[in-house]
């Protein structure tokens, strides 16, 4: 059944469920080619519906959402959309240039923006509410501007186990002890 044109025509919607712009956390600019937004709507743990080779990068196999000239992704309501929506940004190129990012995002159902076009008495929901900008940290391979100085490592405390979401601080030694934190 058409909703606007006449039963003569053929009709489609598409309704977008969330546009998704993923920016560099230090410059704001638009991530570059390679970073894409997976959608994680598979059975899991993945090896129960389908066995893959030993080193198979599971990232290439997930759904992915489209990516529009400006830069940003679109999911749009359909199958495999659910409600919340989780996400992936990944960095496919293999650099490592950005931190991947696992996101649940607040997205309204089908149902409700059918509901809000057809009856004018309900409330809209707003496009603002289904766009999302997703800061990408700079990864292990990123490229670093002019100047900059980086330090790569690990922590591990007594025993020898790495310690997660370590912090650490660069300080300037003087004669009476730790400084001022530079870094």
């Amino acid at each position: 059944m058409n909703l606007v044109l006449d039963t003569r025509y053929d009709e489609g919607f598409h309704r977008l469920a969330a546009g998704i712009q993923p920016v560099d956390a230090h410059t704001g600019a638009t991530a570059p080619a390679g970073v894409a937004v997976l959608l994680e709507a598979v059975p899991r743990p993945l090896g129960t519906w389908r066995r893959f080779p030993p080193l198979t990068d599971l990232h290439r196999l997930l759904p992915r959402a489209e990516r529009h000239a400006s830069g940003r992704f679109a999911v749009r309501h359909g199958r495999g959309v659910t409600t919340p929506l989780d996400v992936r940004v990944v960095d496919l190129t293999g650099r490592r240039r950005h931190v991947p990012r696992r996101l649940r995002l607040p997205v309204p159902t089908e149902a409700a923006l059918v509901a809000a076009e057809a009856d004018p008495a309900v409330p809209d929901v707003p496009a603002a509410r289904r766009a999302f900008t997703v800061a990408l940290w700079p990864g292990a391979g990123a490229d670093l501007p002019g100047g900059a100085t980086g330090l790569r490592g690990s922590v591990v405390d007594a025993a020898g186990q790495p310690v997660r979401w370590a912090r650490v601080e660069a300080r300037v030694v003087t004669a009476a002890g730790p400084g001022a934190v530079v870094g």
